[in-house]
């Protein structure tokens, strides 16, 4: 299948794919008028600017062109497509309502406040308000189409998005929206016809040759995929989001023309671009994926000198130093950037680092014993790339060797099984995105044949599962005996499975790196014993790999799984060049909280979550804050366990928890969850970083997560507290927004206000 656009068809289909949702209805929606070719130049010259990176400049010219051009839709929509997400959105909301206030009746006034709005409530009503002034206005409709989306109601979000196409022929968005929808529903062959027909209108927008990218992913089309990974990186050389994530498909599929394609557009752009390290780590991971292990090392070490995070830098680093044979250099790096004492004797996973290290020492390239050896050595502690790279190189040097070739096949084979269970966790979720739930005992029996066709035996075998009441099933390797236990700790991992109520079965992986038993600590002034494991994720199957996007931790009774490279991915930085507006009087004038509501909104984070954690990475680059932040709250999830589990020995405290909660399993998670965050405030090291995890998932609405509705709930109580006892916490200022302000209060402060709260939601 050819990814040229000769292949889509012109016009718009008479009607949707049956699958996706009803046919389209006629509706008047008008052309816009032309937009001043001076506007369009400087909107395009904006939007160039900001996909190098360079979003202060994008900024600057913005406000030029709207200088000149008062209004303009096409400008407020770059406008906002620039600051959205930095230290000024909150000045950008401002600025949304001024407008709106000054203008109620205006389609583009209602249409650009509701772009921006982080409540989806009042956002479906600002869209709603819009159509009702204009209903041909084809991107409020667009707009009343996602939102309808975000609320399950699937089948008219996509009739509306039909009629915006059919209404508005010109116009890129209703495709790409229908296309990410196809390929998040499991219809990669519509999607890839939608997606070609937003392609063809929209010449300078990446996002559909993302998805395009994903698509052809998905259908084992490496070559388009890669092709469609280089249009979409052309586009926006200079975003981190994009060089990471299309990074990960070209590290898979790319062919020797497209990496050199890929590298050449890099070193084209890189004068222009305005962070550096992110695409010096991008050129250095295609670099790793096709051998040059030299290069790759020193494109990955002018990314760390330029300021590259940690977690993105770390993983490909290592693997370009061991196919560079820089073994010892890769193991003692990676042990030194490793938190604390995971290497001491009471860590059970020691000895295994410890043999890596001699055997790192060891290896010499015309020794197949010593090849063997660190092969061994890398398969333990679960650097299974690595171990690859080790055994391709050491295979063409001693391709008689019998041991060599064992250890190779059963590589590929445990390989190839990984793939298979992480494309059948893919296909859980999209089924939970269709509303399809799957038992947990359908998934240990995909787990069954996937294990006996790769691998020859039964990994089920030994499997134990924990039932918990109203919250859900979960098993792990580390807590189950048999095949399922041995296989994963022979290959350096640990799996999970676990089914949450109403939510269907999840398989999870991670590569342990400590793995410490009975390990005692303090919470909350009780003593608690768990078993604790560092796991990382990196270089996993997509789908199966670590706990999920933006997660750091899990609990499951006294076993506490804590995934490193989350929590070491610092946030980028906002371009210097873009003023925080948020809380500055700057164009607006002082903004005082006229009304209750908009002091205690906590719809507004403001980015306050990533300016709290890099004041801490800042004090504490190790990152090791952080990680006691994570621990001390999956711990108070232990002492809540320890608490009430198992049921039948604390019955009474049991029933009243539960009942307290209407016997309702996501209250009762979320209680818990808000427990759990306000807890490890009260007891971190640094306060400020567990406040951090605490506001990071704002702002919430319902229908969100039980995790997020427990933290939303105790981020209102804190801002009561802080709006009922001022003189407390004088790092607020009561004329603003108190969420906005939450990076200033003290560590003292921080913690004295967690106190307060923990007393309230107990």
């Amino acid at each position: 299948m050819s990814i040229g656009l000769a292949s889509c068809a012109s016009g718009v289909p008479a009607a949707p794919d049956p699958a996706l949702g009803p046919t389209f209805a006629d509706i008047d929606v008008r052309p816009r008028p032309r937009i001043e070719e001076g506007a369009a130049r400087g909107i395009a010259a904006a939007r160039r600017l900001a996909a190098l990176g360079r979003r202060g400049e994008a900024f600057s010219r913005l406000t030029q062109v709207l200088s000149a051009y008062p209004g303009a839709l096409e400008a407020e929509r770059a406008l906002q497509d620039v600051l959205a997400g930095s230290r000024s959105d909150a000045w950008l909301r401002r600025r949304a309502e001024r407008r709106l206030r000054a203008e109620p009746g205006s389609a583009d006034a209602n249409y650009l406040a509701a772009r921006i709005e982080p409540s989806r409530v009042r956002q479906a009503m600002l869209f709603d308000r819009a159509l009702a002034v204009d209903p041909g206005h084809p991107w409020a409709r667009l707009g009343r189409a996602i939102t309808l989306d975000r609320t399950g109601r699937f089948d008219a979000a996509i009739g509306e998005a039909w009629r915006v196409a059919a209404g508005a022929p010109w116009l890129d968005l209703p495709w790409t929206y229908l296309g990410q929808t196809a390929l998040s529903r499991g219809a990669p062959d519509a999607a890839e016809r939608f997606l070609l027909e937003a392609v063809a209108r929209g010449a300078d927008d990446p996002r559909p040759w993302i998805a395009l990218a994903s698509v052809y992913d998905d259908l084992d089309q490496g070559a388009d995929a890669s092709r469609a990974a280089l249009e979409a990186f052309r586009r926006a050389p200079g975003d981190a989001g994009i060089t990471w994530g299309l990074g990960r498909i070209l590290e898979r599929l790319g062919t020797g023309p497209d990496v050199e394609a890929v590298l050449r557009a890099a070193d084209d752009v890189r004068s222009e671009c305005a962070r550096t390290a992110a695409l010096d780590v991008f050129r250095g991971r295609i670099l790793v994926s096709v051998g040059r292990f030299e290069e790759a090392r020193s494109a990955l070490l002018d990314a760390q000198r330029d300021g590259a995070s940690p977690g993105d830098v770390a993983v490909p680093l290592r693997r370009a130093r061991i196919g560079a044979a820089r073994v010892q250099e890769a193991v003692d790096c990676y042990l030194a950037d490793l938190p604390g004492d995971v290497t001491d004797v009471a860590d059970t996973r020691a000895p295994a680092w410890s043999e890596l290290v001699a055997a790192g020492s060891a290896w010499r390239d015309n020794d197949a014993a010593a090849a063997v050896r660190l092969a061994a050595a890398l398969r333990s502690v679960g650097w299974l790339d690595e171990l690859r790279i080790v055994l391709t190189r050491a295979r063409s040097q001693f391709p008689e060797d019998a041991e060599l070739a064992q250890l190779s096949a059963e590589s590929d084979a445990f390989a190839l099984f990984l793939e298979e269970l992480g494309a059948y966790a893919r296909e859980l979720r999209r089924l939970h995105r269709r509303g399809v739930t799957v038992p947990l005992d359908d998934l240990v029996g995909r787990i069954r044949e996937i294990s006996i066709a790769r691998l020859g035996r039964d990994v089920s075998d030994g499997i134990r599962v924990t039932s918990y009441p109203f919250i859900g099933a979960f098993a792990s390797s580390d807590t189950s005996a048999g095949a399922f236990h041995d296989v994963f700790v022979e290959h350096g991992l640990l799996a999970v499975a676990g089914e949450r109520s109403g939510r269907g079965a999840e398989l999870l992986l991670g590569r342990v790196v400590s793995d410490r038993p009975d390990r005692q600590a303090v919470v909350l002034g009780e003593p608690v014993v768990c078993d604790e494991h560092w796991i990382e994720s990196d270089g996993l199957p997509d789908g199966l790999a670590g706990l999920r996007s933006g997660m750091a931790g899990l609990t499951l009774d006294r076993l506490v799984l804590l995934q490193l490279d989350v929590i070491r991915h610092l946030p980028p930085e906002d371009d210097p060049d873009i003023p925080y507006l948020a809380l500055d009087a700057g164009a607006d004038g002082p903004g005082e909280a006229d009304v209750d509501d908009a002091l205690r909104s906590v719809a507004t984070p403001s980015g306050v979550a990533v300016r709290i954690d890099r004041a801490v990475a800042a004090r504490d680059p190790t990152g090791a804050l952080a990680l006691d932040a994570v621990l001390r709250h999956e711990l108070v999830h232990v002492l809540d366990a320890a608490r009430m589990l198992p049921p039948w020995r604390h019955m009474f405290r049991v029933l009243a928890f539960v009942a307290g909660h209407g016997f309702d399993g996501a209250a009762i998670e979320s209680a818990l969850e808000a427990h759990a965050a306000v807890g490890s405030i009260v007891d971190a090291d640094e306060p400020r970083a567990a406040l951090e995890s605490l506001l990071a998932f704002l702002p919430a609405e319902a229908g969100d997560t039980a995790h997020v509705s427990g933290y939303h709930r105790a981020v209102a109580v804190a801002i009561d507290e802080i709006v009922s006892d001022p003189l407390s916490f004088q790092s607020i200022d009561l004329r603003w927004n108190v969420l906005q302000q939450m990076d200033r209060l003290t560590a003292d402060e921080v913690r004295e206000l967690g106190r307060r709260v923990l007393r309230r939601i107990q």
